[in-house]
């Protein structure tokens, strides 16, 4: 690779890699600053409205719990139903000890209110008996208690298991939602420039929709986002509703709206005033885009002198890697080292530390080879190459260049037939269990003589398992086999 090519394309690396992400940044830093104080109002909106939504949701779970507990008091259910003595003031506790508890009743499934904390309406029809009976009310009206504003939990008891045959009924805690209530309580409090919680029911009575904890009935446009978030069944108190309609509006306000667990009838919403949210200005505009055209120049000034100082020693590197790979006399080859104390200087040593520790084994194994009477050869399965020492040659007559561990032109081809066969026998299950063996063959010497010859080999795997080498010896046993020989034939 030539040294203007390499510049060029090292130069185009680190314009991308220095360039574009100031670009992006510029980019992605106008439209963030444009919005950035609305942005800032809506996280801190939904944060706060949410954590302010959890005292909401444990008083609904109050609300729930207490009544749970009187309806699975049967023993008491039934001494109502049989209208025995201290059931009022039994009632009249539980309402004593719930502020917000404008009476606590229970009434049979015809609607005939059968006990009450305060007493009233006993014998008579529940009020809003004619309306569908719901575990959590909207908010109503009850003339009965002065026109006061409240909604009922109810919990059904006639479908417990118990010793009586006919229904039992339902008990029911009228709730208040007046702005000295326990809703007004967690719904009080401002943020973020009258920022405020609310909380709604489906027929579009809000609390707290003025910052005064008063019940209002909520206009035509506000009714009419209300109605969108309650259609919302898949929110949770840690999702965020943010409504298409009129750009995420609340009637002027920005929201964020949250599910009362276990209630399918309220929602609560925080919202802010949407209009003092600011704009980005021209200033802010081109002093973003100033910092990043700036620096883009710096990216590109330092990537030149990067690349031009670099390139140099990288292209000497390359074409010293090029000789040692392709001159044949290349491993005599080192790389020409200026500053050592440089990160290419210690590499550039590195890799001569390692070319002269490569040619160091190369002759120390020649030099073992040579100085042994034990003849070796070793197979390179990845470059297919056959090494044989000299005295192996000396003795046969093997062919290198051609030769592989069983192709019939290594020692397979200086053997009988059967000890030919057993050879190849032997290799494949080396090979097969990837580990040593050892054998003795007969083979055909140069000089014409058939020889004993004891081979040991050995299979040298990768970490996947997969042959790298075969290194075997082999030791000329001729005179001990024919003596061995001799004395078994005496």
């Amino acid at each position: 690779m030539s040294n203007t090519k390499l510049k060029v394309i090292l130069t185009v690396l680190l314009l991308i890699f220095a360039i574009v992400p100031v670009l992006i940044v510029g980019t992605v830093g106008t439209f963030a600053i444009a919005g950035y104080e609305g942005h800032v109002k809506t996280n801190t909106l939904e944060t706060v409205a949410k954590s302010k939504s959890v005292a909401l949701d444990q008083l609904f779970n109050h609300y729930t719990s207490n009544v749970n507990m009187l309806a699975n008091s049967l023993a008491f259910i039934e001494e109502v139903i049989a209208g025995g003595e201290g059931t009022t003031d039994y009632l009249a506790s539980v309402a004593n000890a719930n502020p917000d508890f404008i009476d606590v009743i229970v009434f049979n499934e015809n609607g005939t209110i059968l006990g009450s904390a305060t007493n009233t309406n006993v014998g008579g029809t529940f009020e809003h008996f004619g309306e569908s009976i719901s575990p959590v009310s909207n908010v109503l009206t009850w003339g009965n208690y002065g026109n006061r504003q409240a909604f009922y939990i109810t919990k059904d008891v006639f479908k417990e298991p118990t010793k009586l045959a006919d229904p039992l009924g339902y008990v029911c805690a009228i709730i208040s939602v007046e702005p000295d209530s326990g809703i007004a309580s967690a719904l009080s409090g401002s943020f973020l420039d009258n920022g405020r919680l609310i909380a709604f029911d489906t027929t579009g009575n809000v609390i707290n929709l003025n910052g005064d904890l008063a019940l209002s009935t909520a206009d035509a446009n506000v009714a009419g986002k209300l109605s969108e978030m309650m259609k919302n069944t898949s929110l949770v108190n840690t999702t965020t509703l943010k409504q298409q309609l009129d750009s995420g509006k609340l009637n002027g306000y920005t929201y964020v709206c949250g599910i009362i667990p276990n209630v399918t009838t309220w929602r609560w919403a925080g919202i802010v005033d949407s209009g003092a949210s600011g704009s980005f200005g021209l200033t802010a505009n081109l002093i973003c885009w100033g910092v990043a055209l700036v620096g883009a120049a710096l990216a590109s000034l330092i990537a030149w002198v990067i690349v031009t100082g670099f390139t140099g020693n990288m292209a000497d590197m390359l074409r010293t890697m090029d000789a040692i790979a392709e001159e044949e006399n290349g491993y005599d080859i080192r790389f020409k080292i200026k500053n050592r104390k440089s990160e290419l200087g210690r590499i550039k040593d590195a890799f001569n530390d390692m070319l002269d520790e490569v040619i160091m084994s190369e002759e120390r194994h020649r030099t073992i080879a040579e100085l042994s009477d034990n003849m070796l050869f070793e197979w390179d399965f990845h470059k297919e190459h056959m090494y044989v020492s000299a005295n192996t040659l000396a003795k046969f007559d093997v062919d290198t260049t051609n030769s592989t561990l069983s192709n019939g032109k290594f020692l397979d081809a200086l053997m009988s037939s059967e000890d030919a066969e057993k050879y190849k026998k032997d290799i494949s299950q080396l090979l097969r269990d990837k580990n040593g063996y050892s054998a003795e063959y007969q083979l055909k010497a140069k000089s014409g003589a058939v020889i004993w010859v004891s081979l040991r080999a050995v299979c040298i795997t990768d970490r996947l398992g997969e042959p790298l080498r075969v290194i075997g010896v082999m030791t000329d046993i001729d005179n001990e086999k024919k003596m061995e020989l001799q004395l078994s034939e005496r």
